[in-house]
Parts: C-alpha cells; structure tokens; sequence
C-alpha cells in the first residue's frame, strides 16, 4: 500500500514520558512502534498493552486513547491511506532495518523543512517491511526453509535434488508444495532472485557483466544474457545502459 499523506511524526525518547491521549475518535491512522518500555492504549473499548518491539495500528475511524505516564523510547506516524491489510496489534515486529529507518526519519526531521514529504518516503518502505515480513509468517516453514537456502545461495547451481536435500524432503514434494504456496516452482524461483540479484549488482557498477553472470552461478554468459531478457523483456546491456549513465 502506498500512504496517501504523513501527518505527523514524532520520536519520544526514553527520558521523555508519553502524552496522555483522552477518548477521541481519529481521522487518520496512527502507527506506533515500542522500542524501549511499554505503551498502553484502548482502542474502541479494547484495552491493548504494547512491550518492548511490539507496534499497534490504529485504524482511521477508531476510538483511541493512550493511557501511559511512564518513561518509554516510541516512534508514531499519523498518515492517511488504506491499511486494511494490517491487523491492529503486531507483535514482535521491530526488525533492526525499521529500527535502521527511524535513525533516518529522525535526520530528516531536523534536517529539512519539506520532512513530511521525505519521511513519507521511508514510512512506505517501513509499511512494506511489516507487510512482507507478516506474509511470511504465514507461510509454511518449509516454505521459508527453501526461500532462505535459495537466497543465501545465488552463486550455486540449483537442483531439487539440492533444495529438497537441504530441508529434509523429497524432491517432488518440495516443489509441490512450493508452487502451491507461492504460484512458481522452486527453479523459476531461484532464476528469478538471480536476475533481482543480477540487477543489483548491475546498478552497482563495479563488476562486468560476464563476473556479474559468473557470481550467481552462470557458466556461460550468453545464457544469462538470454535468461535476464526472458524475464525482464531487455538485455543485461541494455539494463546496465539504462540505469548507469
């Protein structure tokens, strides 16, 4: 989902107390994240109480109030656009990359004037960490299993064989399974995050293509070539003279 305006911004320190917020119903969202202490909040008549790492998302058209005298150490974003996809309460959400993007949210705040404009920016990449990051909860573990083996080996060669030794299941049942869950095979998976990777390593610009082809496991670089276009529709070349200039 992409926010359609930022609001409001606000880092509380540890050595800060949070405000007390009265019954009122809002008109925006409000997202809170608990990085040290703990928050208390009633959302429509709901008493919801927020630890260390845990984030609450209140929707537009809620009831709200914060109850909290005590120290704590949070970041809120006030922000309007659809949010149906989360759930009010995420728990143990805080990875170190959003923890990462409040230090960049903070510089913006005091740096520039136009800081809405910019911290919305890094709120929609925030939202779209808890989103991909609550997908993959969902999936099965031998799901993720395969993902993680996949991406932290782009420079091999894959075979189910491989794949399905590395997880502790059959071959079959590993791709199976896999299509099921995620609409791709786990060879067209892995093609694909060699390609992202390819991309990446492309905009870089410190290797050639053929190294770059080399890296993720291509022997011959006019496969590659070929591959890349198949699933991006133009060349490594074509790519690399687009994006660096």
């Amino acid at each position: 989902m992409m926010i359609m305006e930022l609001i409001y911004y606000r880092h509380n320190k540890a050595h800060q107390k949070p405000t007390i917020i009265s019954a009122q119903k809002i008109d925006f969202n409000e997202l809170t994240f608990v990085i040290k202490g703990e928050l208390v909040y009633e959302m429509n008549n709901t008493l919801i109480k927020l630890k260390e790492n845990d984030a609450i998302l209140i929707k537009r058209d809620s009831v709200r109030t914060r109850q909290n005298t005590k120290l704590c150490d949070y970041v809120s974003f006030n922000f309007t656009g659809d949010v149906a996809d989360f759930p009010s309460k995420i728990d143990n959400c805080l990875t170190p990359e959003i923890k990462l993007l409040f230090g960049v949210c903070d510089e913006i705040f005091d740096k520039y004037n136009d800081w809405p404009d910019k911290i919305q920016i890094t709120l929609n990449l925030i939202l779209k960490i808890l989103k991909d990051n609550l997908s993959a909860q969902k999936k099965p573990p031998v799901i993720i299993k395969i993902e993680r083996f996949i991406k932290a080996n782009l420079g091999q060669k894959f075979s189910l064989k491989a794949v399905a030794a590395e997880v502790g299941y059959s071959p079959n049942y590993c791709d199976t399974i896999f299509k099921k869950e995620t609409g791709i095979s786990i060879i067209n998976y892995a093609i694909k995050a060699k390609i992202e990777k390819a991309k990446l390593l492309i905009s870089e610009n410190i290797l050639s293509l053929p190294d770059i082809a080399f890296s993720l496991g291509f022997d011959d670089y006019n496969y590659f070539s070929r591959t890349f276009k198949k699933h991006c529709g133009y060349s490594p070349l074509k790519f690399k003279n687009n994006v660096i200039k």
